[in-house]
């Protein structure tokens, strides 16, 4: 039997909590109040099982070949505490000054310290949450979060 990367417990969780937040969805009580929530689970869930197929189907030797780390390591393990600090940072951003303040924010400097050029950056953090505003405002008419300080 093959032994799970860490990479695969990780698709695994967020499968699960993605599970999670559209049986909760499920039961709120407006449409308005339900559609976002399911309609952003559901795109993670559908990336996170795509991703975890791809894991469970590539070979060790593959990987190994690769150079591709387990995240069994020290680096490995605390590149993902990093990361899933900058997601807590912009989750705690969205709580706090909402979506259309926070996304923009995160992705400049998050792309920014991935190592994007700032014009590459600034460009995504213009147009993405400038999509999205579109999509869901305008368009299906759902309001963003404003968060705890601008509600």
């Amino acid at each position: 039997m093959k032994k799970l990367s860490i990479d695969a417990y990780i698709f695994i969780l967020v499968i699960a909590v993605m599970l999670a937040v559209i049986a909760i969805s499920l039961t709120m009580p407006y449409l308005a109040s339900k559609m976002l929530p399911l309609m952003v689970s559901s795109i993670v869930l559908i990336a996170a099982a795509i991703g975890l197929r791809k894991e469970l189907s590539a070979s060790p030797k593959a990987a190994k070949a690769s150079g591709k780390k387990d995240g069994t390591d020290k680096a490995g393990r605390l590149g993902y505490l990093i990361h899933g600090g900058w997601v807590v940072a912009f989750f705690t951003a969205i709580y706090l000054v909402g979506f259309l303040v926070s996304m923009p924010l995160f992705m400049l400097f998050y792309m920014k310290w991935l190592g994007a050029r700032w014009r590459t950056s600034f460009i995504f953090a213009v147009l993405t949450p400038l999509i999205i505003w579109a999509i869901f405002e305008r368009a299906i008419g759902l309001e963003l979060y404003r968060g705890l300080f601008f509600s």
